[in-house]
């Protein structure tokens, strides 16, 4: 197993998971569910934490890659550039929801705030770990994003 194995398993737990805490945080927000709160905070740390090792993976992957015919140079550095702000996003991300659950076992005025600035957080992370994950597929992936192109078949219609 090889960096950018360990890269492409990981990076997607965070893709999947900080956007399922923040369809459940907002439910949980709606509903005035503590358990529903606290379940979608759990599912945040676990995303947020995963995205540490997939991201220190992914130098390790670029240098397995980057030489390889086909790969563009450009779009790796994009990939990079934007993963980048998704990771910080991500720890920033599981301090306020850690903030968020200490919050709310001290019964603190702040904690229906603190809550609703980890969900604002989670939808921005989901959003930039969303677009990083299309710029990471276009790295290897060119086909998926091929537009306008025509698929030929092995019948002949004349």
């Amino acid at each position: 197993m090889n960096s950018a194995h360990i890269h492409l398993m990981l990076v997607h737990l965070p893709v999947v998971l900080i956007p399922l805490a923040a369809l459940l945080l907002g439910w949980g927000i709606w509903r005035s569910s503590s358990s529903v709160r606290k379940t979608a905070v759990a599912i945040a740390v676990l995303g947020s934490v995963c995205s540490i090792p997939a991201f220190l993976a992914g130098e390790g992957a670029e240098d397995l890659v980057e030489d390889r015919p086909g790969v563009s140079e450009r779009v790796i550095e994009q990939h990079e550039e934007v993963a980048e702000v998704a990771f910080w996003l991500s720890l920033v991300l599981l301090a306020a929801a850690l903030t968020s659950v200490a919050l709310e076992a001290r019964s603190h005025s702040l904690t229906a705030r603190a809550y609703s600035t980890s969900l604002a957080l989670a939808i921005v992370c989901s959003v930039t770990l969303a677009y990083a994950a299309n710029l990471g597929g276009r790295i290897r992936h060119p086909e998926a994003f091929a537009v306008g192109t025509v698929q030929h078949t092995d019948r002949d219609d004349d």
